[in-house]
């Protein structure tokens, strides 16, 4: 088998295009809260078991509207 065959590495692959998950969870996050004014959103890491699994994660930093601290979330 190939990676060709392996649906979980063609599904990793797109989700790794920069920017595809990274402006659906910005724009969720500023919608869910009223104090978030922007979030930036990166691919961090990939972890990739070949025909049995993977994921994809991401770090996020949060701008709130008051003027606090940024956060950073992984």
């Amino acid at each position: 088998m190939s990676y060709i065959d392996d649906s979980i590495f063609q599904t990793i692959q797109q989700v790794r295009t920069p920017g595809l998950l990274e402006e659906v969870i910005s724009s969720a996050w500023i919608q869910g809260s009223k104090r978030i004014t922007t979030v930036k959103v990166k691919s961090h890491l990939t972890h990739y078991k070949p025909f049995r699994g993977g994921r994809v994660m991401l770090k996020a930093y949060v701008i709130y509207r008051n003027g606090g601290p940024i956060a950073e979330r992984n």
